[in-house]
C-alpha cells in the first residue's frame, strides 16, 4: 500500500547532500537526542541557575520525559495496530561518494528505518516534546516559542520524507497524534496535578503543579505499547515513566509533610 510521495523514488530524485541534510535534521526528533536535550536542560537550569529559562527545572524536565515516553508509546502502539509498511526501500541507503566509507554505518542509521510506517514516530515525538517545551518553558515570548516548536516539528516531519522512510500521510498522522498526546498529558497535569510542587523561590506566577499525572498517563501508554509490540524500547519507556512517577510522588509527599508548606 502506498500513501503518497516518499520512499526511495522521491529520495533518489533529490541531491545526495539534501538526503544527508535530511538525515541530520531527522535526529532532532529521535529519542536519543530528545533525552539528551532534556538532560542538558535540567543540568543547565538546576538549582535555580536559569530562572529566565525555567523556575522549576525538575518539574518541567519530568513533564518533557512524560511527553517523550507517551508520544513514542502512542506511535508504537498504533504502528502495531495499523501494521502499514514503510515505502519500499526505506531500509536501504547508498553512501554518497563524497563521504568516507568509514561513516557508512552512521549514515545508514541516519537515513534508513525499518518496521511499520504509520504513523511516523519521529513526527509524533517532535510535535509533543517541542510543543511541550514551548508550553512549559519561559524563555522568550510564548508566541515565539510556539512558532519555533512548530517549525522544528515540521522540519523533522519533512526530513522523514526527504530520506524516503515515510509518506506524507505517515508524518501528518504523526503530528496530529503528537498534538493529541501533548494536549492530553499536559491536561492531566493541569487538572489533577497537586500544587504542592515548589518553585524553590519566589518567582511570581509559576505553575507548580506536579507532573505525576502526566507521567502516569505516559506509563499507561507505554504499557499498552509493550502489550501490543513487545520490545526493549517500550519496556525502557515504561520503566522510565514509572521511575519519574515514583520520584514525583515521593517529592510531593516530602513537600506536603514539610513544616511551613
Amino acid at each position: 500500500m502506498t500513501r503518497g510521495i516518499g520512499g526511495p523514488v522521491f529520495a533518489d530524485s533529490l541531491p545526495a547532500v539534501a538526503v544527508a541534510a535530511g538525515g541530520l535534521l531527522t535526529q532532532l526528533g529521535d529519542t536519543w537526542f530528545l533525552l539528551l536535550a532534556t538532560g542538558v536542560l535540567y543540568w543547565r537550569a538546576r538549582g535555580g541557575r536559569a530562572p529566565a529559562l525555567t523556575a522549576t527545572p525538575l518539574r518541567d524536565c519530568l513533564l518533557l520525559v512524560a511527553l517523550l515516553v507517551g508520544s513514542y508509546a502512542a506511535a508504537a502502539a498504533l504502528k502495531s495496530v495499523f501494521a502499514l509498511p514503510r515505502p519500499p526501500g526505506a531500509g536501504t541507503a547508498v553512501l554518497p561518494v563524497w563521504l568516507p566509507s568509514a561513516v557508512s554505518p552512521v549514515y545508514e542509521s541516519f537515513v534508513t528505518a525499518d518496521g511499520y510506517g504509520f504513523p511516523s514516530g519521529h513526527a509524533t515525538t517532535a510535535t509533543a516534546v517541542y510543543g511541550g517545551a514551548a508550553a512549559v518553558l519561559s524563555a522568550g515570548a510564548r508566541r515565539t516559542r510556539y512558532v519555533a516548536a512548530g517549525s522544528v516539528a515540521v522540519l523533522v516531519a519533512l526530513s522523514r520524507l526527504v530520506i524516503g522512510v515515510h509518506s506524507p500521510a505517515d508524518v501528518a498522522a504523526g503530528m496530529v497524534l503528537g498534538l493529541a498526546v501533548l494536549v492530553a498529558l499536559l491536561g492531566l497535569a493541569s487538572r489533577f496535578g497537586s500544587t504542592a510542587w515548589p518553585p524553590g523561590r519566589d518567582t511570581g506566577r509559576v505553575d507548580t503543579r506536579s507532573p505525576a499525572p502526566a507521567l502516569g498517563g505516559a506509563a499507561l501508554l507505554a504499557a499498552a505499547a509493550l502489550a501490543l509490540a513487545p520490545g526493549l524500547e517500550p519496556l525502557l519507556g515504561l520503566l522510565g515513566a514509572t521511575a519519574g512517577l515514583v520520584l514525583c510522588l515521593a517529592r510531593d509527599r516530602s513537600v506536603a509533610s514539610s513544616p511551613g508548606v
